[in-house]
């Protein structure tokens, strides 16, 4: 979703008055929570009557992204879009000089805050490992208590 959506958000929205544009963002906002209700419901519905478990809901939903991509890739890119781009040839713009100051950019940012992405590449990685060690944490939990049923032991808190 996160590589499609400012793609789609700007296509729809472009062409729209710039005082409807707020709203209809809001209206667009709601896919998420449409995709995740359409998940929830795929799941209590069609999940529990195959033998195939969570692999229905995982290919059902990458149907699903595979049409709105293959939709994208077919509509025709918007007149405004089109505007910009033949006013950039004719300035003589080009995508290498776009890249160098990219990365002339990054090199400037990199210098001054450089322990700051260290710390934010740290953090992150952090965020990456602690769930994994927390669910063979839980997975140990649930084997010294032998709860009841298997997602118990995801409401009880950590013990030493």
């Amino acid at each position: 979703m996160g590589g499609v959506w400012g793609l789609a958000s700007s296509t729809a929205l472009e062409n729209l008055p710039v005082e409807a544009r707020g709203l209809a963002s809001g209206v667009l906002q709601q896919g998420y929570a449409v995709g995740y209700l359409i998940s929830a419901i795929l799941n209590l519905f069609i999940v529990p009557k195959t033998h195939h478990s969570w692999r229905v809901l995982f290919w059902t939903t990458a149907g699903i992204s595979s049409f709105a991509a293959a939709m994208r890739a077919l509509i025709p890119e918007s007149e405004v879009f089109l505007r910009a781009k033949e006013q950039e040839r004719a300035l003589g713009a080009n995508t290498g000089k776009k890249t160098k100051v990219f990365f002339h950019q990054v090199g400037a940012m990199l210098k001054v805050h450089w322990a700051l992405c260290i710390y934010a590449v740290l953090l992150m990685a952090g965020a990456l490992v602690l769930p994994i060690l927390l669910d063979e944490e839980k997975a140990q939990l649930g084997n010294r208590f032998q709860f009841p049923f298997p997602w118990l032991s995801g409401f009880v808190p950590h013990l030493p």
